[in-house]
Parts: C-alpha cells; structure tokens; sequence
C-alpha cells in the first residue's frame, strides 16, 4: 500500500434487513476490514437502520465529529444510486461531505463506498455503468464533488457500480478529486470488465486486496494484480 493507514473508521447497519444482510455480510466484512488494518474493532460503528432518515444521519454526523485527521471512512452497507442505507442522498451530501472533511486529514480524504450501485449514473441503463468511464451525477460522484467544493479536494471515492458482495464485487468505480475545487465529470474504473486483467481482479478481491486497494494508487494496484495467477 500506498500508506499503512492509522486512523480509520467503519460504518455497518445493525439490524438485518434481507435475510443475514447486516450480521451475515456488513459487519464481518467491516470487522475483517479493520483487523487487515490493525485496527480496533471498537471502530466499528454500527447505525440503527430501523430508525428515520434524518435520524440516521445525525448518528452519523456525531459519530464522525468524534474524530479528526482519520485516514479514511467506510461504508459497508445498501446502497442505492442516489444515496446509502445510513440515510445520506444526493440531496444531503453536502452536509455530509462538510463533516467527512472536518474529521479527515486535511486535503486528503478516503471514502470507501462498500455499498451497491453508488457508483452508478443515475439512469435506469445498467450497460454504460460497465463503461470504464461514467458514473456522473450518481452519489459517489456528487459526493466527491461535495468534497472538493469543501476543502477535500485531494479525495478519493471508490464505489460499486452494480448489485454484489459488499466487499467482492469488482465493478468499482474512482472518483477523485485530483486538486479540482469543484471536483469533475464522473469517474474511472481501477480495473475495467474488458482489461486482460479481469480475473486476476476477481481473484485479487477474494483475498485482503479487497481490504487494501482504497489506500492503493491506480498504477500500484494493477501491478498487484498483474503479478496473481488467472
């Protein structure tokens, strides 16, 4: 990796709400998560999902106003293409990305999106979202835009552009800031379904890569995965 983080936090939902969805997938994956990163598994925070919206959201915003210069924030829960299960939206993600920013390290910000479709346009067509560009005007895109429009302008946003593994699945989108104030059009695939690289990316997230990637450049990660067997 890029950087051994030291400072990071995860959010899971508490309750099931599709079979074993929270106890069965979020949280394991959220713990598994943090023990790869030699963190606490009170870092683990897990929000009330049978609560309102807006409840939820003030949860979230308390919990993250604990801290400051973390590392990175990740979200393994539901996700939708204009928002996530902890109740933020598109129509909330300023507010959000303003306290993501004040409790990150300055400039740089981690936001890992383990959660379905976030990183997704927000049409109902599928196919352009397994273009290796896109994803403009979903929620990973408008939060990175948030970001950068509050200081974050150096942040990163990785996220899924279909339904899977909260944690496996390989259709996953950056969105950057790369020093933008204002942030951009869409983002990028790590490693595109059609690149001679595809089953070794489908192997690499069955192992701890699934864990480390969010610290990882473009360029290192796919010289990780360059090196597994197909």
């Amino acid at each position: 990796m890029t950087k051994e983080p030291s400072n990071i936090l995860c959010f899971a939902p508490k309750h099931n709400v599709k079979k074993a969805d929270a106890t069965g997938a979020f949280q394991p994956e959220a713990k598994r998560f943090l023990k790869r990163h030699k963190t606490s598994s009170d870092r683990l925070v897990l929000f009330d999902n049978n609560k309102s919206k807006t409840q939820m959201q003030k949860f979230i915003t308390k919990e993250l106003s604990k801290h400051i210069r973390l590392d990175g924030v990740f979200f393994f829960c539901h996700g939708y293409k204009s928002g996530i299960q902890c109740g933020f939206s598109n129509k909330t993600v300023n507010s959000f990305a303003k306290v993501l920013v004040r409790s990150s390290v300055v400039w740089h910000t981690v936001i890992g999106l383990y959660a379905c479709d976030t990183g997704r346009d927000l049409d109902k067509d599928r196919l352009d979202d397994l273009e290796e560009f896109g994803g403009d005007g979903g929620f990973a895109d408008e939060l990175r835009d948030a970001l950068c429009r509050n200081g974050g302008i150096y942040c990163r946003v990785d996220a899924h552009t279909s339904a899977g593994h909260t944690s496996r699945n390989p259709n996953i989108r950056r969105f950057e800031g790369n020093g933008s104030k204002v942030g951009g059009v869409g983002g990028h695939y790590i490693i595109p379904f059609r690149s001679k690289l595809w089953k070794q990316w489908r192997k690499a997230l069955k192992s701890v890569m699934r864990f480390d990637f969010p610290f990882m450049g473009d360029n290192e990660i796919i010289k990780c995965v360059g090196k597994i067997k197909a």
